[in-house]
């Protein structure tokens, strides 16, 4: 039978480990009591049943996490210029380029009968020079083109600023050691046990819990921890508070490390074949199930809660499209510049 969530928190322990075992103690008259033990490498927590009618307490079992996930900083690798590049693929970008050029050809190789800036009359509008036949139809299918191209570009733009610069994750053991992310592992037993299956991954122990504070709160590193808890925090703290931890955090979907995901029971001990056949009686009854779709549910909610919570754009996001709107400032100054020297010249060459 397996256990695989236990929750540890300020407020106690939760999750289906503690559902089980509270049911179990009922079940023979005791009380369960969780007790934290330190300096323990795979996170160990002892169970200790406290009989009713006596004062002693018996260690009877022990419960460990399924294994070590990794919980990676989000850091984007794209900056903004190929951020505006993505909405259109390279073929799509080359034809738009022809285009531009071609208008630009027109104007230079047919000024009889193209005399006005095609390329900028579609961007900025008429001009006062009247048009001619030919100008007119091009213009007509160049509005057409251009209302098309600036509508895809713009949904596709809105739609990647809404996934975010960061995607994709990582998402195999083996991409993340491709990286040059440190990995920080607060347990000494963890962490000689990383030394030798990854000689060549740089592990950090922080030797003070304000090192590793500042390390977690500026992204710093990669963190290992049980992968029970992994999800917990992500949506409870550390994804929560943007103050506090400037960096988003996401969970490696390959866990690290695998164990066995239940609990052992001393040979000898008293309650051994009553807790075996609870066991067997719990996953008749389906409980096992229902206290684990309890669990995620709870999880799902946590994470619903918190996408609601930024549907709304801050100042971060906004600083982003802040900057689109002054690179698209940028280009029609340098545009209406270029147009009014052009004309200038023009002006100016038949009186030379």
């Amino acid at each position: 039978m397996e256990f695989p969530f236990l929750l540890v928190s300020q407020k106690g322990i939760a999750g289906v480990y503690r559902w089980f075992f509270v049911a179990f103690a009922k079940h023979i008259n005791a009380l369960a009591l969780f007790d934290r033990q330190p300096n323990t490498t795979r996170y160990e927590i002892a169970l200790k049943i406290h009989d009713t009618y006596r004062d002693t307490l018996k260690p009877v079992a022990f419960g460990s996490f399924s294994g070590d996930c990794v919980v990676l900083p989000e850091v984007s690798k794209r900056g903004l210029f190929y951020f505006l590049l993505l909405p259109f693929t390279r073929p799509v970008w080359l034809m738009c380029g022809l285009l531009a050029a071609g208008s630009f050809l027109l104007n230079w190789l047919q000024a009889q009968r193209f005399p006005n800036a095609l390329l900028l009359t579609l961007l900025f509008g008429d001009q006062a020079q009247r048009y001619t036949l030919a100008e007119r139809r091009l213009l007509t299918v160049g509005s057409v083109l251009l209302f098309t191209l600036t509508e895809a570009y713009w949904g596709k733009l809105h739609a990647l600023f809404m996934v975010s610069l960061n995607e994709p994750h990582l998402r195999t053991v083996e991409q993340f050691l491709r990286t040059s992310v440190p990995l920080e592992v607060v347990h000494r037993d963890a962490a000689s046990y990383y030394h030798e299956l990854h000689r060549h991954r740089q592990l950090i122990v922080p030797e003070t819990d304000a090192q590793h504070m500042d390390s977690v709160q500026n992204g710093r590193c990669a963190l290992l921890m049980p992968c029970s808890n992994a999800q917990l925090l992500l949506h409870l703290l550390l994804n929560v508070n943007p103050d506090v931890y400037r960096v988003p955090y996401y969970p490696l979907e390959q866990p690290v490390r695998q164990h066995l995901d239940g609990f052992s029971v001393f040979r000898y001990s008293p309650i051994a074949d009553q807790l075996v056949q609870f066991v067997g009686t719990a996953q008749q009854a389906g409980l096992a199930h229902y206290w684990r779709a309890i669990y995620v549910h709870q999880l799902e909610g946590i994470a619903r809660r918190r996408i609601i919570a930024q549907e709304t754009l801050g100042w971060g996001e906004l600083a982003s499209l802040q900057y689109l709107l002054f690179a698209g400032y940028a280009i029609a100054l340098v545009a209406f510049v270029m147009e009014l020297l052009s004309d200038r010249f023009r002006r100016v060459a038949p009186n030379a």
